[in-house]
């Protein structure tokens, strides 16, 4: 194969992702295809049997995932495709306001395949857009670095970092018009986003996030009516479930402006809200969180669309009976995340 025809099928594959047209659930077959492209320039290679965590970095600011993590993250249909898509827009909005010079965009924990950044280098020339690729494991880096070469993209590339992003100086390099970054888990735990939002957009006055806002909810959920039970033999569109929930209110969100705000004067926690858990509380309803991640504009995640948007148990040291105050914050430092205290109401 050519190496015109092999950006030939990285650009179609691209373009297929990035059809705001497609439902983010159709494009498995597109995932699966730019997945195997990725994988096959480059050496890095796993078996998913295998210890998957094996390589993983515990820093001051949370978990850097393996590189075989970060490269199976890849497997999530509707998170590869929400992030490809939003960064496109991004790319295409923030390049609306510049003149005479390339967009830069800074992606922080790129992993193996640079997932984000190679599809966009085969639809963008280098002279619109530019990419630092900053990983803490230096496998990741240079497998990302083979990818890109294999395909004569190096022109895109201003700089590789094999670095934590929590202490990356932005001035070493262009300032960044657009940080990019998966480093997340459900409800913001364990992993490091939150911190590397703080870090980065502090030292980045007009830089874009992607995503653009994780906010967590609490609410009240009937499990038992979470979802709908499909007959094998049915055919034609799925039954949206007619869910019973009681929305308490957002706990927590992050974005561009509160991580500015907050990145100013970071101490060992950051403030969250308070919900009040109704009272008397009916014995169906269990307190939960639900993640929803706006990767850019419209493109969100949402319930159950991927890993990032499971909805995960509110656990108390006693049964919430009805009429307790939440109070929640959010907790920096090598396990990050939210946590909560419970009080009567008033």
């Amino acid at each position: 194969m050519t190496m015109r025809e092999s950006r030939s099928i990285l650009r179609d594959l691209t373009s297929e992702i990035a059809d705001t047209e497609r439902p983010l659930w159709s494009l498995g077959a597109e995932i699966t295809a730019l997945f195997d492209f990725l994988k096959e320039r480059t050496a890095f290679r796993f078996n998913p049997g295998s210890d998957i965590a094996a390589g993983e970095t515990r820093t001051d600011s949370g978990l850097a995932i393996s590189p075989i993590q970060a490269a199976m993250c890849a497997w999530e249909v509707a998170r590869t495709a929400a992030f490809i898509r939003g960064l496109k827009q991004a790319v295409q909005d923030a390049s609306d306001s510049l003149s005479g010079r390339p967009l830069h965009v800074l992606y922080a924990g790129c992993g193996p395949y640079a997932l984000l950044a190679v599809p966009l280098m085969s639809l963008f020339p280098p002279d619109r857009i530019q990419f630092v690729l900053l990983d803490i494991h230096q496998t990741s880096i240079a497998s990302a670095r083979s990818v890109v070469e294999s395909l004569e993209f190096t022109e895109h590339i201003t700089d590789y970092v094999c670095g934590d992003a929590c202490h990356f100086d932005t001035t070493t390099h262009p300032e960044p018009d657009i940080i990019v970054s998966e480093t997340m888990n459900v409800c913001l735990a364990n992993e490091p986003l939150v911190m590397i939002a703080c870090r980065l957009l502090s030292q980045s006055a007009a830089a874009i996030m992607v995503p653009a806002s994780v906010h967590v909810d609490a609410c009240l959920v009937d499990e038992s009516k979470e979802f709908t039970l499909v007959d094998p033999n049915d055919v034609g569109d799925y039954p949206v479930p007619n869910r019973d929930r009681v929305m308490l209110g957002k706990v927590f969100e992050l974005n561009g402006e509160n991580a500015r705000r907050w990145g100013s004067s970071l101490g060992d926690r950051l403030p969250a809200s308070r919900v009040v858990i109704p009272s008397p509380l009916e014995a169906r309803y269990r307190a939960m969180l639900l993640t929803t991640v706006v990767v850019y504009g419209d493109i969100e995640l949402r319930d159950y669309d991927c890993s990032l948007t499971i909805p995960r148990p509110i656990t108390t040291s006693q049964p919430l009976s009805g009429g307790e105050a939440l109070q929640f914050e959010y907790r920096l430092g090598t396990k990050p995340g939210l946590a909560w205290n419970v009080a009567a109401d008033g």
